[in-house]
């Protein structure tokens, strides 16, 4: 009994931000810079995530392609979406494995997260040659063969092995995404403590990743929140995923765990059917009160809404106003009790009892932007850590170039190279170089003749 309230206990604190929320974030005083005060190990020698360079690192021979299974999952596996208050999280309920690619142990994947910007310039944790991708992917998995949970293995130096998938936009949505965007709409709000749970079939472990899942960088790093265990081999695919302009903006709609709970709800794995009749059954709260509000928006908030991608769904738009209202009596609140001196003072004058004159009504504007702001999840992500003494490792030639890595082909990727060295795979005109050389020597010969 107690080994496994142990286990439990470890598998809390290390993957359950919501616990320690009140304890860091990514701004202000919570924020990065303050992490290793309250957390020793962010200040280790091999934080991540880095600025991976090609021409700084090392060509390693042994990282060979990855074995990934069982893909399409196994019967009774699940894939569950929800809001930890810092992130989208998604987890794998069965048997999925991630083993070869230089990797010296059977790794059993338990989720895969993500990170983000509140704009296209900026979003993914490691930048590659020193530039960011609007949108990061981490597929996290634990030594299988040697601990029992993520839990017992993620403080251990051999513990973890990460997938890291950086995202670049594209005109049009990736159908991989669909079903895990569609679920946002309903774990918006962390406090609600909604799991959904995807329909069968809807995810592929395989497909979430890049085409081209050969060619990728490697190296000893940490977990990039906290408690920043440096227990992790990283893999950071040099291929990108896709995601359009539509799809991110769903991710900035998610809100932060805030300081307002109204009694711990017990969290309910739900689908997505279920997900709507709760929706629907729920009350209205404050509706009047937002509907007023609406017709008193300026300009920037309205803008706001442009920008989360909720203008004109009337029931986004009240979530909108309601959770600006409440972020704002919140930051209110923290400004007279003299917490957060490093943010923009709250306007004091009330926002939710407007001004009695003497035959009509008067409230000045809401001035809830930074509230908002500060509200919902956006730039997510650790800034790059020194790299220190260690040496990153890349499993091709510098001089290959890829082939037909075009997502619409579905082909195995082949390369060509332009070094010295033996090409994986022999480019198709070198074939016809080589007979038409031959039909010239026979020719030749012919003509001697």
């Amino acid at each position: 009994m107690e080994s496994k309230l142990y286990i439990y206990a470890a598998i809390v604190l290390v993957l359950s931000p919501v616990v320690i929320s009140a304890k860091w974030g990514y701004s202000g005083k919570m924020g990065p810079a303050g992490w290793a005060d309250q957390f020793k190990k962010c200040a280790g020698k091999k934080q991540s995530p880095i600025d991976i360079r090609a021409e700084e690192t090392m060509y390693n021979p042994d990282l060979k392609d990855f074995a990934i299974w069982y893909d399409p999952p196994m019967p009774n596996s699940n894939f569950t979406v929800k809001n930890n208050g810092h992130t989208l999280q998604v987890d794998l309920e069965g048997d999925f494995y991630v083993s070869n690619g230089g990797l010296r142990h059977l790794y059993k994947a338990a989720q895969f997260h993500f990170h983000w910007g509140g704009k296209a310039q900026h979003g993914s944790e490691h930048l590659m040659e020193g530039k960011a991708s609007p949108l990061e992917m981490h597929l996290v998995t634990y030594n299988s063969d040697t601990y029992e949970s993520i839990g017992l293995a993620a403080p251990q130096p051999d513990g973890l092995a990460v997938l890291g998938t950086m995202f670049e936009i594209s005109k049009e949505d990736n159908p991989v995404y669909a079903s895990i965007i569609k679920a946002i709409q309903y774990i918006r709000d962390p406090h609600k403590k909604l799991r959904i749970r995807l329909p069968e079939d809807s995810v592929s472990i395989r497909n979430i990743l890049p085409l081209d899942i050969s060619r990728y960088f490697r190296y000893q790093g940490s977990l990039t929140t906290p408690h920043c265990h440096e227990s992790v081999t990283w893999t950071v695919f040099q291929q990108k995923q896709t995601i359009s302009e539509a799809q991110l903006k769903q991710f900035r709609t998610l809100l932060q765990t805030g300081h307002h709970h109204h009694g711990a709800a017990e969290e309910r794995v739900i689908t997505v059917e279920q997900a709507r009749q709760v929706i629907a059954a729920e009350p209205s709260r404050h509706r009047r009160a937002a509907g007023w509000r609406h017709a008193h928006l300026s300009q920037r908030q309205r803008d706001v809404m442009v920008e989360l991608g909720i203008k004109g769904n009337h029931k986004e738009e009240q979530v909108y106003l309601e959770e600006a209202d409440l972020a704002l009596r919140e930051q209110q609140m923290f400004a007279e009790m003299g917490m957060f001196a490093d943010q923009p003072a709250a306007d004091p004058s009330p926002v939710d009892k407007p001004e009695v004159k003497e035959h009509h009504k008067e409230a000045e504007e809401p001035k809830m932007d930074v509230a908002v702001e500060r509200q919902v999840i956006i730039d997510n992500y650790r800034p790059v850590q020194p790299l220190h003494d260690r040496v990153v490792y890349r499993s091709f030639k510098l001089g290959e170039t890829p082939v037909g890595t075009a997502r619409s082909d579905q082909q195995r990727v082949s390369y060509t190279t332009l070094d010295e060295e033996d090409p994986v795979c022999a480019a198709p005109g070198a074939w016809a170089s080589a007979l038409l050389l031959l039909a010239s020597l026979l020719v030749a010969v012919l003509l001697v003749l």
